[in-house]
């Protein structure tokens, strides 16, 4: 799950020179392209995130858990501008209730550190 992410940032890096290149309706289609592909690179860093924290939360390991809810949280804020491109697989709500939801997260970790 780790390797999908770094591939699609590297495709999508590629993929603007497809765009910069293009014109007329393959403009137009380039640039569509290019909101799912991103749509997508932040789908599969979401998923490996999550997978990492899961991990993280059966370990203990709180720094580590902090540390890919904090990555979360920023997925998720960069996905509210792709929710369109991908279909609306996810909708804005769904969206801002992960950001929510990662903030939580975070607020719990944090007081739990300062009882400890």
């Amino acid at each position: 799950m780790d390797k999908v992410p770094p591939g699609f940032a590297e495709g999508n890096a590629a993929w603007k020179d497809v765009v910069a290149k293009a014109s007329g309706k393959g403009r137009a289609l380039a640039v569509r392209e290019a909101g799912v592909f991103k749509a997508a690179e932040l789908h599969f860093r979401s998923m490996a995130d999550q997978a990492r924290f899961i991990q993280a939360r059966d370990r203990g390991n709180h720094a580590e858990m902090r540390r890919f809810a904090s990555r979360e949280l920023v997925t998720a804020k960069e996905m509210l501008g792709f929710e369109s491109s991908n279909q609306y697989y996810y909708i804005p709500q769904d969206l801002r209730e992960k950001i929510v939801g990662c903030r939580m997260i975070l607020d719990g970790l944090q007081l739990q550190q300062k009882e400890n």
